[in-house]
């Protein structure tokens, strides 16, 4: 009888030590994902789509400012909206980085840089054919030659004081003329002078 009881006692001790040393369920790391893995914007920016891959909470952030994203966290799957400014200055880069709690996704940003168009040489005849009668603002970017056929100069500045304002100078390309009227006082321009001028 007492080789009965302590046999039940072990078979007992025996079961609560496996108990005890059962390992504990393993965690499933919180994965993520993203595609594609590059961006690349011209010089206008605009807007392109990333898909966010992820079996948990995922964060997003860009580290520039000229990058905007629709959505800065989530869970699991999800379409992200990125949104680039225009770009007025050398080519830059940046990268918008995805974490969960287990995991680091990251995407390469890039955009072109600006290059300023070089300005179209324009006749004077074609410059006058702009002016609508009124005011008018020349939004491209052109120029004009031709020879200072009257400076407006004071005498003092080299001219022949025949002025009716000291900024204004006349020009010709030998087809037509154009009086152009200066920010500053005419210190620049003489008679017979060539120039060339951005309207």
């Amino acid at each position: 009888m007492k080789a009965v009881r302590l046999l039940i006692c072990l078979a007992a001790l025996a079961f609560t030590l496996v108990s005890c040393h059962e390992p504990e369920p393993v965690k499933e790391p919180v994965t993520v994902s993203v595609t594609p893995s590059s961006l690349s914007f011209g010089v206008e920016g605009g807007a392109a789509s990333l898909s966010v891959s992820s079996n948990g909470l995922w964060y997003a952030r860009a580290d520039a400012s000229w990058i905007n994203l629709s959505s800065t966290s989530g869970s699991g799957a999800a379409t992200l909206q990125v949104t680039a400014s225009p770009n007025s200055g050398d080519a830059r880069n940046a990268t918008i980085t995805f974490e969960t709690s287990d995991q680091t996704a990251t995407v390469s940003v890039s955009q072109l840089m600006f290059v300023k168009a070089d300005p179209v040489q324009k006749t004077i005849r074609e410059v006058r054919a702009l002016y609508p009668g009124k005011d008018y603002t020349i939004t491209e970017d052109i120029f004009v030659e031709g020879l200072v056929i009257s400076d407006y100069r004071r005498d003092t500045d080299g001219g022949l004081n025949n002025y009716s304002s000291a900024k204004t100078i006349i020009i010709s390309d030998g087809d037509a003329g154009l009086m152009l009227y200066c920010k500053a006082d005419n210190k620049t321009f003489a008679r017979g002078q060539p120039a060339r001028v951005n309207p």
